[in-house]
């Protein structure tokens, strides 16, 4: 339990991340990610066919009136992320699982500050706390950067993890108390559904 994608995760929970990926910004930038051989996009070309669906889906979920939306939800979920797994592991006040550290965004031009004062209105109307950085603030709390930075954003609020891995054992533990099976290394076939709600998992016997 735990040595799947969990292992290696960050293990941030970043109450301010309530911009959907599928957005204006991102499809503009798109075409720069595609082109840059380092940059984080990558495209199969030959499979380029069977994506075009899946495209088409993401343009439309960028439209403004989706990404209103989904901005209101994420906002709404982020909200109570951190005492929502506080709860789940039964760990409130426990160091030892989360750890409230906060976290710095950093803009190393004046372009990219100028295209997060948009967010930071964003983030104020739903509440986030942040505290803006000039260059100076920067350099202060982060004396060992070597690359000078324009402007950051700094987040007390956001929690980390301290061990991923510790994490999910501790569920995977607590969910064995209660009464469940872990069964390693099987197949899942499909999901039992009813009344929306998932009641069961049917495996390869």
């Amino acid at each position: 339990v735990g040595r799947g994608g969990s292992f290696g995760k960050a293990g941030l929970i970043p109450v301010d991340h309530i911009l959907p990926l599928a957005r204006p910004a991102v499809l503009r930038g798109a075409f720069r990610m595609l082109v840059d051989p380092l940059g984080p996009l990558h495209v199969n070309w030959p499979s380029l066919p069977s994506l075009l669906p899946w495209f088409a889906r993401f343009a439309m979920a960028a439209m403004p009136s989706a990404v209103d939306r989904g901005t209101n939800v994420l906002a709404f979920l982020l909200r109570d992320a951190v005492p929502a797994w506080e709860r789940l592991t039964g760990s409130a006040g426990n160091a030892k699982l989360f750890k409230p550290q906060g976290y710095l965004t950093l803009f190393e031009s004046s372009r990219s500050a100028w295209a997060a004062a948009t967010e930071n209105k964003l983030l104020k109307y739903y509440g986030i706390q942040f505290q803006v950085l000039n260059s100076a603030d920067v350099r202060e709390r982060v004396p060992a950067l070597t690359t000078k930075m324009y402007a950051g954003r700094y987040h007390p609020a956001a929690t980390y993890t301290t061990e991923p891995f510790d994490v999910v054992r501790h569920l995977g533990r607590l969910f064995a108390v209660d009464g469940g099976e872990i069964v390693e290394h099987q197949r899942v076939l499909e999901f039992t559904i009813e009344d929306k709600a998932v009641t069961g998992i049917r495996l390869q016997d």
